[in-house]
């Protein structure tokens, strides 16, 4: 009872939150997006999330726009899940609305065409549909996208577990997250540059490093010596955040959310953070509310006011190629070299060319 009104709580927090957001920054006036990133491409290669796999229900039916393609995520009646595209090869309809899940396969409303999880019709001569590979890691149905769609080069690691092998679990059943006016790119970049924590945010990190490892970008932040703890964020591709914080001050605290991006079609992005919750963790009454205080405490401080002071500098920013990069800047200019990776060819890449040319027709 306690948990349901403390979820309903957070979720009231979150929408409000949200709201607040658009209001005190004017959302809806900010410049476009495609102008502000002319050199960074739309469609990001990589694994991205669509939806809880508890959000799916044996037979049920859930209608996506994610990277400008429309998509249907669906559970068999024996509750094997696959995401196909939403359009039958019949006559284009629609197979979300009005379409019904029949054993195996996914049944168009109008002409009753029906396919598997593969995208293959059941007349097997019949034209088939687009299959996407899917991943049920931790309980987050993640979807491979890939602009030439070309099968995966990269797996997620299992996020039921952590750098230090502790497992977890997640808290959250459903996604819900905030809207931002602005590109995934600076969602994680904000992340690196140390520069701008201190000095927008008033922050002191000691012994911070990054590491660069394919597909993986781990930035690790310690305060004094190893004992007193330190903070990992890991990110694993362009859309899939982890953070691990871990520090000891008379009590140990855990705590552990993840972050997953969702580029909807308008080119913005849409922030789904999800707290995780550490199995066999032993603690005493005292420890657990200590630890349930610096929840409380990173949800009002960081979550509210550094994200807030982010958004602002986010959903007005212009991404520029070639930035005049100081000193301090190494680690942004190794981030923006690693996450060239996810990009696609050259012909999905916004330009100013291109917009102009809209403008005039």
């Amino acid at each position: 009872m306690l948990k349901e009104i403390y979820n309903k709580i957070v979720n009231a927090y979150l929408v409000h939150y949200s709201k607040g957001i658009h209001r005190k920054y004017a959302y809806d006036n900010a410049p476009q997006i495609k102008e502000r990133y002319p050199n960074v491409p739309f469609f990001l290669n990589g694994w991205q999330a669509v939806c809880m796999e508890s959000e799916l229900k044996n037979g049920q039916i859930i209608s996506k726009n994610l990277m400008g393609e429309n998509i249907v995520i669906w559970k068999s009646t024996k509750g094997e899940v696959a995401v196909t595209s939403a359009y039958c090869s019949h006559f284009g309809i629609h197979l979300g609305a009005g379409g019904k899940v029949v054993g195996d396969h996914l049944r168009c409303a109008f002409h009753h065409r029906c396919f598997d999880k593969n995208g293959v019709a059941k007349g097997k001569k019949e034209k088939p549909i687009k299959p996407y590979v899917i991943d049920i890691n931790a309980g987050i149905v993640f979807v491979w996208f890939h602009s030439e769609n070309e099968s995966p080069t990269w797996n997620l690691p299992r996020l039921d577990t952590d750098y230090m092998g502790n497992k977890w679990e997640i808290e959250h059943q459903c996604l819900k997250g905030v809207n931002v006016k602005a590109h995934p790119i600076d969602f994680i970049e904000n992340g690196v540059d140390f520069n701008h924590a201190i000095k927008l945010h008033g922050l002191c990190h000691q012994h911070t490093k990054l590491f660069e490892q394919d597909e993986k970008l781990s930035v690790r932040l310690k305060r004094g010596n190893e004992d007193k703890g330190n903070i990992n964020i890991n990110a694993y591709g362009p859309f899939v955040i982890d953070y691990n914080i871990d520090f000891y001050w008379r009590w140990h605290v855990y705590h552990r959310f993840l972050v997953l991006l969702q580029l909807e079609a308008d080119g913005s992005f849409t922030a789904h953070r999800i707290k995780m919750k550490r199995h066999a963790f032993k603690a005493n009454l005292q420890e657990k509310l200590f630890n349930k205080g610096v929840y409380i405490f990173n949800e009002i401080k960081v979550f509210k006011t550094f994200m807030q002071e982010d958004h602002m500098i986010m959903m007005n920013r212009k991404h520029l190629e070639f930035p005049d990069l100081e000193k301090d800047d190494l680690y942004t200019r190794k981030f923006r070299l690693w996450y060239k990776q996810f990009y696609p060819s050259q012909k999905n890449i916004y330009s100013a060319h291109v917009i102009a040319r809209k403008k005039v027709a």
